[in-house]
């Protein structure tokens, strides 16, 4: 066991402030997560964030699972710099997970290939790549934010504030590479018929909307 690494649980204000400082959204969902702290030698390094919203990212119907039941997703990973490798920090935070949550049957993240990521740390952990989602809308926000159109109704409604914060530009954005982790054997078995390759930089254009 490596003693200079450790994860733990912590509390919502240092997932926050690993979000804001470290992660390149800036932000920290306002979804309720599971928020897993990340300390070397004693030092907080950061977080990483599982969410089970009621939101189609982590629905696991489509895969056989009870509805936002059975389907957590790794929502953030927000590190500042450090020693060990994310693949690591991620198996660990699993089994924490897993313990806390023990019928959990499958993992869901995504990779922002307009922040020119592939998932490299998914793929270094063995995650089943199964495509891009679908493009979506955004909307510009007068303090120079993109925000998804979504969220500026979840969090500001549809009119009043959302209409003094919003300006009158929007765009349409990218999917995103979708990458699945079956915590049983025979989830496993079926996700992997889902599978594709890898995507590498020069792939993200062609990765196929699913």
């Amino acid at each position: 066991m490596d003693t200079n690494l450790h994860l733990d649980w912590c509390d919502y204000r240092a997932a926050k402030y690993a979000c804001e400082n470290w992660h390149y959204s800036g932000t920290i969902s306002a979804t309720k997560g599971n928020y897993i702290g990340v300390w070397e030698n004693g030092e907080f390094k950061g977080v990483l964030i599982y969410t089970c919203g009621s939101g189609a990212s982590c629905n696991g119907k489509k895969y056989g699972l009870r509805e936002n039941f059975d389907m957590s997703e790794l929502q953030r990973i927000a590190l500042r710099e450090h020693e060990h490798e994310v693949s690591k920090m991620i198996s660990i935070s699993i089994k924490l997970l897993k313990r806390k949550n023990p019928d959990l049957k499958m993992l869901v993240s995504y990779s922002d290939p307009e922040q020119g990521h592939t998932g490299a740390i998914y793929q270094a952990s063995n995650w089943i790549y199964v495509g891009r989602t679908k493009p979506t809308g955004q909307v510009k926000l007068k303090d120079g934010r993109w925000v998804h159109k979504r969220t500026v109704a979840k969090r500001w409604g549809k009119y009043g504030k959302a209409r003094r914060m919003m300006t009158d530009k929007t765009r349409k954005r990218k999917g995103k590479l979708k990458y699945l982790y079956p915590l049983t054997e025979e989830l496993k078995e079926e996700v992997e018929k889902l599978s594709k390759p890898y995507p590498k930089e020069e792939d993200l254009e062609k990765a196929r909307v699913v």
